[in-house]
C-alpha cells in the first residue's frame, strides 16, 4: 500500500470504531481516542516501511488494527484473550490488512517479553504499554521493552491516570535518555534518546532519589 492508502484505512478504522472489548457488563471501543490512534499510526509510518521496522504492543484493540494500517514489517502484540484475538483477526480481514505481519501471542506479557528480550541487539522501534496495569507488570512490560527498544526509538504508555502507571511515567519524566515528544492527557510518548538496555542503579534515577527518605 502506498501512504494515502494507508491513510484511508486508517480514516475508514477510525470512522467504524469496531467495539471490541467487553468490559463492565457492554462492548466498548477501548480508550484510545482518534487522536491517540492517530499519533500510535504516525510514529509507526515514520519509523518503518515494508521492510523494516518492528512494533510492540502489550495489550490489543484498535491499536493494533492501527499500527498493521501504518504497515510495518513487523506487529508483535501480546494479549491473553483469544476471543479478543479472533475479533481482532476479523477486522484484519474486513479491512484488508496484511495478517502475516502481525506475531499474536495469546498469553501474558510477563511470559512472552523475557523470552523476546534475550535478542543480543535491540529491535523494536515503537513500543506501547498498554496491556496489565497493575503492579508489578507495568514495570515489568518497561524492563524487557526497554531492553529491546532501540535507541531514537519511542516508547508510548497508556493510562498515566492509574497510579501503578503514572508512577512510570514520573520515573521516566525525569530520567536522563528518556524524552517526552508527545503528551496527549493519558497516553505519553516517549522517544529514547539514551542507549542503555537498564536503567542505571537507584542513586542515578532522579524520581528515586527525590522519593526516598
Amino acid at each position: 500500500m502506498d501512504k494515502p492508502d494507508k491513510l484511508a484505512v486508517l480514516e475508514a478504522l477510525l470512522g467504524e470504531k469496531v467495539k471490541l472489548h467487553f468490559w463492565e457488563g457492554e462492548w466498548q471501543d477501548g480508550g484510545l481516542t482518534d487522536h491517540m490512534l492517530r499519533t500510535l499510526f504516525e510514529l509507526s509510518g515514520s519509523v518503518s516501511d515494508d521492510q523494516t521496522g518492528v512494533i510492540l504492543e502489550t495489550g490489543a484493540g484498535l491499536s493494533t488494527l492501527a499500527f498493521l494500517a501504518s504497515a510495518p514489517a513487523r506487529v508483535i502484540t501480546i494479549a491473553p484473550d483469544p476471543k479478543l484475538r479472533d475479533r481482532i483477526d476479523a477486522q484484519i480481514a474486513r479491512f484488508s490488512l496484511d495478517g502475516s505481519r502481525i506475531d499474536y501471542y495469546v498469553d501474558r506479557s510477563e511470559n512472552v517479553l523475557p523470552d523476546l528480550a534475550k535478542s543480543d541487539e535491540p529491535f523494536v522501534d515503537v513500543a506501547l504499554i498498554d496491556g496489565g496495569h497493575g503492579m508489578p507488570t507495568v514495570f515489568v512490560d518497561f524492563c524487557y521493552i526497554n531492553k529491546i527498544l532501540k535507541q531514537g526509538g519511542y516508547l508510548a504508555i497508556d493510562d498515566i491516570q492509574l497510579h501503578s502507571v503514572r508512577q512510570l511515567y514520573l520515573l521516566l519524566k525525569s530520567q536522563p535518555g528518556f524524552h517526552i515528544v508527545r503528551d496527549l492527557g493519558k497516553l505519553v510518548v516517549f522517544q529514547k534518546t539514551g542507549n542503555q538496555r537498564f536503567l542505571p542503579e537507584w542513586n542515578k534515577q532522579p524520581f528515586v532519589v527525590l522519593n526516598s527518605c
